[in-house]
């Protein structure tokens, strides 16, 4: 596991993930390999089909988990990712799988 982000480098991601996202283990999938680079935050399932996820950590670092997720061996099958960045709005102890 990484370790933390400096807060003074934190961004916040707000990402919607389209496609065979339910239903795969994908939350799952996001939350380990969210720990695995550090990264805090929450993801969950909408009622639309998609995926929510608000995310804290370098610019860098929710590149590379946004890389792993539309990956071949990523959890799932993502289309498209709609990402908004900006500063940190709230803080996140740590990685979790909200419903």
């Amino acid at each position: 596991m990484e370790e933390k982000f400096s807060t003074e480098d934190a961004v916040e991601l707000h990402a919607i993930v389209h496609g065979r996202v339910q239903g795969v283990f994908f939350r799952a999938g996001t939350r380990d390999i969210a720990v695995q680079l550090g990264i805090t935050g929450t993801v969950k399932n909408l009622p639309d089909g998609t995926v929510e996820i608000y995310a804290q950590s370098t610019r860098q670092q929710l590149g590379r988990l946004l890389e792993m997720l539309q990956s071949d061996s990523g959890p799932g099958h993502v289309y498209s990712i709609d990402k908004e960045y900006s500063p940190p709005l709230r803080s996140f102890p740590d990685f979790r799988v909200t419903y």
